[in-house]
């Protein structure tokens, strides 16, 4: 069947304080709060992901608890032909570099993460997030069989 990507929520103690606002919580004092059920993940996933986005992620509610982290050089062919994404439900709809680019150097930005490592390497300084599964992926119940890689976070980069 694939692994599900959606669906369920997470515990309502795993949410930032004051999420989706400019005062949310920082990952400083929220990772301690969460660590004795998230530690298993590398913090760099619980900040990119649950912390950053929490529930307007497009995986609110994905099983963390049932997965683990670690970090892998992939090479590029990998990244632009097998790694499958939201992007998959729309094909062509796939955001134009410029503008991304154009965005994190707005109003000031290019002074700031990301757009400071960007601008100097031509890449981020947060590595993308990556599902994996032998089985496949079910994405809002669209079957996705042959997929074994999903990006989670990181389609801008």
């Amino acid at each position: 069947m694939g692994l599900q990507l959606f669906g369920g929520q997470w515990p309502e103690k795993w949410a930032p304080a004051n999420a989706g606002t400019f005062e949310q919580e920082p990952f400083a004092s929220w990772w301690p709060r969460v660590e004795a059920d998230l530690g298993h993940l590398d913090p760099r996933v619980a900040e990119q992901w649950i912390h950053r986005h929490w529930d307007l992620s497009d995986y609110f509610g994905f099983d963390v608890r049932r997965v683990r982290s670690e970090l892998r050089r992939l090479r590029t062919t990998i990244i632009v032909d097998a790694i499958r994404s939201v992007d998959d439900l729309q094909p062509g709809d796939i955001g134009d570099p410029n503008q991304v680019y154009a965005m994190f150097n707005r109003n000031g930005s290019a002074a700031l993460e990301p757009a400071l490592t960007m601008n100097a390497t031509g890449t981020w300084n947060m590595p993308v997030l990556v599902v994996e599964s032998r089985d496949g992926f079910v994405y809002r119940q669209k079957q996705f069989p042959d997929a074994r890689l999903w990006l989670i976070e990181g389609h801008q980069r």
